[in-house]
Parts: C-alpha cells; sequence; structure tokens
C-alpha cells in the first residue's frame, strides 16, 4: 500500500525473519526502510530520499502515525516494528545462524557500546560496532577518506547484515550510494536513534505509553531539542492526511 505516495510493506516479524533468511542466502544485497511519519513529510519534498524509500526491498512500518493513517485513509493495518526491535530481532537470528553483524553510526562510542549489549543479550553474536563519520570534517577530502576507512571495514569484517545509524534521510542515502560497494552485506538497514537506546543512552517508554501511540511525547520529554521533528511527525503529517482523506 502507499501513504502519501510513499509504499509501505505490511510486513510481520516473522515474514522479516522469513525475508532475512532468504536474503542471506540469496546473491543480491537489499535496502531495508523504516517508514515513519517524519518520513513521509520529508519524501513529499526530497526526491533523492524518496527514490531510495521507493526502491527499498522492505518498508516497514515504525511509527504509531503511519497505523493511524492507515486507519483513517482506508487502508490495511501495517504492524508495526520498530528500529530497535528490527535490530534486536535480526540479531538474535544472526547469533543463531551465525551472520555477522555491523554497526555504523551514532554518536562517539554509541555504537560500540550498543554492539557490546547486544553480544551480552544473544550470545555468541559476531558484531562490531563502528562510529559515524563527523558531521564537521576539515574538508571533502578528509571526509571521503573516512568514507573509504570504514568501507573497508565494513568489507573486512565479512558483514551479512548492515545497521546504519546516521539519521533520515543521510542513512538511506548513504546506504543507496555505497551498498553496491560492499558485496557481502546482504541486508542494510538505516535505523536512526536505535542505537542510542541499546546502548543504554536514552529510556525506551513504556509499554503503555507505547501501546497508546505516545511514544513520541516520551522523546519529546527526554529530547525537548527533537521538538520541531516532531512537529513534522505530528501535526504536518496528520494534516496532510487529513487533506487526501478528504479527497
Amino acid at each position: 500500500m502507499e501513504i502519501l505516495n510513499i509504499r509501505v510493506d505490511a510486513t510481520t516479524k516473522v515474514e522479516l525473519g522469513q525475508f532475512a533468511f532468504t536474503f542471506i542466502q540469496g546473491n543480491t544485497q537489499h535496502h531495508l526502510v523504516s517508514i515513519n511519519p517524519e518520513a513521509v513529510v520529508r519524501a513529499q519534498h526530497d526526491p533523492s530520499f524518496a527514490h531510495a524509500l521507493q526502491h527499498a526491498s522492505l518498508a516497514l512500518t515504525d511509527g504509531f502515525g503511519i497505523q493511524l493513517a492507515a486507519k483513517l485513509l482506508k487502508l490495511p493495518p501495517p504492524v508495526r516494528l520498530t528500529g530497535v526491535e528490527c535490530v534486536q530481532y535480526l540479531c538474535s537470528l544472526a547469533a543463531t545462524h551465525g551472520w555477522n553483524v555491523y554497526l555504523f553510526g551514532g554518536r562517539g562510542d554509541t555504537a560500540e557500546r550498543a554492539a557490546h549489549r547486544l553480544r551480552q543479550q544473544f550470545p555468541g553474536l559476531y558484531i562490531h560496532g563502528d562510529e559515524g563519520i563527523p558531521e564537521k570534517e576539515q574538508g571533502t577530502r578528509n571526509k571521503e577518506q573516512n568514507i573509504e576507512e570504514v568501507i573497508k571495514r565494513i568489507r573486512l569484517f565479512k558483514t551479512q547484515i548492515l545497521f546504519v545509524a546516521l539519521g533520515q534521510p543521510k542513512q538511506e542515502l548513504w546506504i543507496a550510494e555505497h551498498l553496491s560497494r560492499m558485496p557481502s552485506v546482504k541486508i542494510a538497514m538505516g535505523v536512526g536513534g536505535a542505537f542510542d537506546f541499546l546502548a543504554g543512552n536514552v529510556a525506551r517508554a513504556p509499554n503503555f505509553i507505547r501501546a497508546m501511540g505516545l511514544e513520541w511525547l516520551w522523546r519529546l520529554i527526554l529530547q525537548p531539542w527533537r521538538i520541531f521533528r516532531i512537529i513534522n511527525a505530528t501535526v504536518r503529517f496528520m494534516f496532510l492526511i487529513a487533506t487526501k482523506s478528504r479527497k
């Protein structure tokens, strides 16, 4: 189905696992994306980002707002799979079946600490955490060198599942541009702030808050600097949906 011209797949966790087995055993590479209200709003005026979303192998539902929009537009209700849940579930499968997992992105040593905690949670998991590329580079040449070094490390690790946390749309565009240069990677997915939760930097909302679709309010309380992003993901998104539903 589509919400504001952006594809959303009604993929369940069980189906995600089935896809993962097929993808890992195959000869092609697959880009998985998380569709949340903020991504849908951004894609309306960012053609490169919209293209990356539309050409992904799977477009998973991440956000209560997507479920609500589907209901208002009289579309089949998609199952919500957050970035954190996807990372944990695919890491559980990786630990069982010996797949190599690489975490790239986040601030400072967040990816490394997230990898450490995932290793504790899933014994036998072969995983590595690598910090993100600094936002402020000393010239384009240094930035390009850092990207080359990251790609080299991902290749040397013989990565099969790559999680990238650079924030939207940067992570999706980075994967779209560089995935073909990392042939061992069969599954690549942008997971936004998932590393912060996995590393313990930010506490996840209690289950009852998530069930009510108020996780955005929880994050606003903990991270007030996100207010403009949350406005996009709530007020602006619902305005666009309401306009669409009246047509």
